[in-house]
């Protein structure tokens, strides 16, 4: 089936689809993006509501069952697939549609719960309404991402060894509405070869998305890009290149070796991973404890409170291994480092919050008032200083100037606008957005260097928590 033939398809059905004031947006994800229909398995398209309600998932679902295929060169009767994850119908003598609806609020978890999953499918340029990266977008992949996601590296081993597919699908309860189950799928050899292929690939894949920063497609050239990032690994683990380059052929012959390949593939790279992040130099952010002038009004370099007395603060330092401490010159940076326990350390000027200038110890409203100019600019998305202060470019500026200095292990105590600026480089938000960045008070933010580029590093719960607001 060719390219017209989808197109058209794509059309009808996106155009009966925006019809519903409910959907939000609609996106055909996947395989399709790289193929024609006939070289595929199923037909990805994720479904994003305001709201669940069986009424709805009914409504879609024979939207899409009243299609007559065969007018879009469809040669195969049409199967629906409504389970989430990595199910395969029998494709051979059906056309897949592989349907997954998600209210605004589920599609939000599954973006921290699934980021590898939802970062290929912002990859789409066919979707109705909205795109479906408006909706708490991934932005970046963070190393944590490979141990922790839901279908993370450990996840992948203990399906292969159990001969089983996790994958959830909604279940109604009368009593408490629809749920979002998990539950377990028996796979065969054919399954398990296929699933085998996918994990290894997409291993590649992803690992390549994070180190380029990029989430592009990397089909044509995967293995040679990945042997001139990691050339240790793939000499250790030729065997399963040489599989994968021959293509996905090979991995559905029914053989045990492959799915033991497979299994030793991942362990290596598990392995790997763990080598490589603990070999990588770290650089520890920290805001300091909160002040009695954390109270909405502006505060900067002039001003210079001590932390409040009495906060939690053990245990802040516990999974962190640094050699070198640098502290800004504010006394609620200095009287931090001393709470933890550390009283040795340099202080770094370039550490200091921004220079809020006239603003200092304004309240928004005030400076609202007082310097209307400035925050029209502010509105029209220039980063203009503050009156006789600092905008956020010369924060970065020098925050990245003490980056240049560092060669072992470091932590910074610092304030929120120096925070701000390496989070809103490494997300690659407009500097516009870098305001909303909300940094908590007392928590490191992990980043690693590798390749000469600093990743930031921490748990999607607290990306959330800091990106809440963009």
């Amino acid at each position: 089936m060719k390219n017209k033939i989808e197109n058209s398809f794509f059309h009808d059905l996106f155009k009966v689809l925006k019809n519903l004031e409910y959907i939000k947006s609609a996106n055909i994800v996947g395989s399709i993006l790289n193929k024609n229909l006939d070289e595929i398995s199923d037909l990805d398209l994720v479904v994003i509501i305001d709201k669940l309600s069986v009424d709805k998932l009914q409504e879609i679902e024979d939207i899409i069952l009243s299609f007559n295929y065969s007018n879009y060169g469809f040669t195969k009767p049409i199967k629906l697939n409504k389970k989430f994850g990595p199910i395969k119908y029998d494709y051979i003598n059906n056309h897949i549609i592989h349907l997954m609806i998600y209210d605004l609020e589920n599609h939000k978890k599954h973006v921290y719960d699934s980021p590898f999953t939802c970062f290929d499918w912002e990859r789409t340029s066919i979707y109705s309404k909205k795109h479906i990266g408006q909706f708490h977008p991934v932005y970046k992949l963070m190393f944590n991402d490979f141990i922790n996601a839901r279908r993370g590296l450990l996840n992948y081993i203990n399906n292969l060894k159990n001969s089983s597919l996790e994958y959830r699908e909604y279940q109604i309860d009368n009593d408490s509405g629809i749920k979002l189950q998990t539950n377990h799928l028996i796979i065969n050899e054919r399954d398990k070869n296929e699933f085998s292929y996918h994990i290894c690939k997409n291993l590649i894949f992803n690992y390549l998305k994070f180190v380029s920063k990029k989430n592009e497609d990397f089909e044509e050239n995967f293995i040679k890009e990945f042997q001139a990032i990691e050339p240790l690994f793939f000499e250790k683990n030729k065997s399963i290149f040489n599989l994968l380059e021959k293509g996905k052929k090979l991995f559905l012959q029914n053989e045990n070796y492959i799915v033991q390949e497979t299994i030793n593939f991942v362990d290596n790279f598990y392995d790997h991973i763990k080598h490589v992040y603990d070999k990588s130099l770290k650089i520890y952010f920290i805001r300091h404890f909160e002040t009695k002038l954390n109270n909405g009004t502006f505060l900067g370099q002039k001003l210079d409170p001590t932390i409040i007395s009495k906060q939690n603060s053990k245990n802040i330092l516990k999974d962190i291994n640094y050699k070198e401490v640098y502290s800004s010159p504010s006394l609620r940076c200095k009287d931090s480092l001393k709470s933890v326990g550390i009283k040795n350390f340099e202080i770094d000027k370039n550490l200091k919050e921004i220079d809020y200038g006239d603003a200092e110890g304004l309240e928004l409203d005030q400076l609202k008032e007082r310097y209307p100019k400035i925050v029209e600019e502010w509105s029209n998305g220039n980063d203009v200083s503050f009156p006789n202060g600092e905008n956020t470019q010369d924060v970065h500026k020098r925050v990245s100037e003490s980056l240049t200095k560092v060669k072992k292990n470091t932590l910074f105590m610092t304030h929120q606008v120096p925070i701000r600026c390496m989070v809103g480089e490494f997300f690659d938000l407009d500097i516009k957005e870098w305001f909303k960045i909300k940094i908590p008070f007392g928590t490191p933010l992990e980043f690693i260097k590798l390749q000469n580029k600093y990743y930031l590093n921490i748990t999607q719960t607290l990306k959330k928590e800091i990106l809440e607001d963009i």
